[in-house]
């Protein structure tokens, strides 16, 4: 609502949506419906989201890459707005474990912060990053768990098993047409005679 009511008072302003489910987009289609004015506590959101992005806010641009040993940067610095303003469990993957744990790797050469262009502290950022994203995971850990009790059916069937559960949740292809487009994929990814 407070981004929608802000945007009003721009004529040559318009979204870039970061709709990620169909939930999300009937939601803003119903505050675009709603067409709220920019008030009192609308513009205390928008401070409130002001202050919570800005300083160590990292905007993923990439300058800081490559790092001498191999940490991805321009992810790992924002993880925790990753982990709560998106879907938050594809993070936890053994990979992305992976990547973030590769932050106690830092060198300090601190190359990274002298090509950020926005003046990040970025080897202190990343520490907060990963000790964020441990206290996340440690606050996480039971709904992570329970997920992986329910995965060994998926793995059994591999990835298409994966693709039918999540195509079906999405509300926007059912687990039958899932299948049959990963059918087609891969008849269309053999190469011909």
């Amino acid at each position: 609502r407070a981004c929608h009511a802000f945007m009003k008072g721009y004529d040559n302003v318009v979204p870039i949506w970061g709709i990620q489910r169909f939930e999300e987009l009937e939601e803003w289609l119903a505050v675009a419906e709603e067409d709220p004015d920019l008030d009192d506590e609308l513009a205390a959101v928008i401070r409130k989201d002001r202050a919570e992005l800005a300083g160590s806010f990292c905007r993923s641009c990439g300058y800081c890459m490559p790092c001498p040993v191999g940490i991805e940067i321009r992810n790992c610095a924002r993880m925790d707005r990753l982990l709560r303003r998106s879907p938050w469990k594809q993070y936890f993957t053994p990979e992305w474990q992976a990547k973030m744990n590769r932050i106690e790797d830092c060198l300090g050469c601190r190359r990274c912060a002298s090509r950020c262009p926005y003046g990040l502290d970025t080897p202190n950022l990343l520490r907060y990053m990963l000790k964020d994203y441990r206290a996340f995971y440690a606050e996480h850990k039971d709904e992570l768990e329970q997920d992986k009790k329910e995965r060994p059916k998926a793995k059994a069937f591999g990835r298409s098993f994966v693709f039918q559960k999540q195509a079906a949740h999405s509300g926007i292809v059912t687990a039958e047409s899932a299948v049959e487009r990963k059918i087609s994929l891969a008849e269309s990814s053999r190469l011909p005679p």
